[in-house]
């Protein structure tokens, strides 16, 4: 049994952008076996990070995407209502996630830990339930993708002096005074945000979209994009003198969104300059960092799994590289790297791909529900 499960394994990750066809035959291993180690039955996603069980928005929100990709209806129903009653107050109309939810170490009761929302969590579930109205035909779920959209505009976006419309990282924390903020380009996949400006073309996601791609192009360095930017009146966008130190953990998500993207979306080629210029992910280059410097590009550590499923779009795209390296049966305690290995290998498998207009295509996924 175990070498028929390498073999599926190894078909999906040898054969960058299969065919529908060929990704039928080969089940989706990696979204089942996230579902049996970091999804209750309820729908909360647990990611065991010091062994705290805790559940984040984020991790609602990349189930709820994977759940789509998967066409898993009945789990994505699962995990929407779960964060919505539990992260929302049962009111999606009202309130953004809440971006921390576990148990608190004083009265012992399971809640809600942090009411600030995390914009990178709330762009994907915003999304994911666009999608799911389109694809399943579902009025509700486009409704409360609206309504959320209406929440991040109203929470979660600064008209910052200079630039003009920003998504910060959260409404709460990050605009450190009236000419200086903080930033994380992984929040901002330009795909998404593509969308959320055709959903709401008289709304300020064009801008948003415009001005993420201006950030990218300025901070980064030879290549290396900082985990957090900061943007001040004076000096402009720069890596963040705190937080911003390294590409590493936060970053790697900018590569894996900036290769997903549609080749004829013009971001695309405007960003691949900045992209292919990290001599750090070539397929030659060895063992992949865990942490790259901002200021020299100097190497640090070495990257987890779930970096290479990062960056099987990225190799795919730049050097037509097929990674052969075969995804491990997630332990319960690597969350982060399961999600980037279902992001990176599914999108080399073809279970997804994301349209110009930042629409999502999951053909895939409804063959083999058939």
């Amino acid at each position: 049994m175990w070498r028929v499960l390498v073999t599926v394994i190894a078909l999906m990750v040898l054969s960058p952008v299969a065919s529908a066809a060929d990704a039928c035959r080969n089940p989706w291993f990696l979204w089942s076996e996230f579902k049996r180690n970091y999804i209750q039955a309820d729908g909360r996603v647990i990611d065991d990070f010091e062994g705290k069980a805790i559940t984040t928005s984020e991790g609602q929100a990349y189930a709820l995407f994977f759940a789509l990709v998967a066409n898993d209806k009945e789990q994505f129903d699962l995990i929407y209502r779960w964060t919505v009653n539990n992260l929302m107050r049962g009111d999606v109309k009202t309130f953004l996630p809440a971006w921390k939810w576990g148990k608190d170490e004083q009265s012992g009761t399971w809640k809600a830990l942090d009411y600030n929302s995390a914009s990178d969590a709330d762009v994907w579930i915003a999304y994911s339930l666009f999608q799911a109205g389109d694809i399943w035909k579902s009025a509700p779920y486009r409704k409360a993708a609206f309504q959320m959209l209406a929440n991040m505009e109203h929470r979660e976006l600064a008209d910052m002096p200079g630039i003009g419309w920003m998504l910060l990282p959260a409404p709460y924390g990050y605009a450190l005074s009236s000419s200086n903020w903080r930033l994380n380009p992984s929040y901002l996949p330009i795909q998404v945000l593509r969308y959320f400006s055709k959903a709401s073309p008289a709304g300020p996601w064009g801008d948003v979209t415009t001005n993420t791609l201006q950030m990218l192009q300025e901070v980064a360095r030879n290549g290396v994009i900082p985990d957090w930017v900061s943007y001040s009146v004076a000096k402009g966008y720069a890596p963040d003198s705190e937080m911003g130190r390294f590409s590493s953990y936060e970053a790697i998500r900018v590569y894996l969104w900036w290769a997903m993207l549609d080749q004829a979306d013009p971001a695309f080629k405007q960003l691949q300059p900045q992209m292919g210029a990290i001599s750090q992910f070539r397929p030659d280059a060895g063992k992949l960092p865990e942490r790259i410097s901002t200021q020299g590009g100097a190497n640090e550590g070495v990257a987890p799994d779930g970096f290479v499923g990062a960056l099987a779009p990225y190799r795919w795209v730049l050097y037509k590289h097929k990674d052969t390296q075969v995804p491990k049966i997630v332990p319960t305690n690597q969350y982060y790297s399961s999600v980037l290995k279902l992001f990176g290998y599914g999108w080399v498998d073809g279970r997804f791909q994301f349209h110009r207009d930042g629409s999502l295509s999951t053909r895939v996924s409804k063959l083999c529900s058939n």
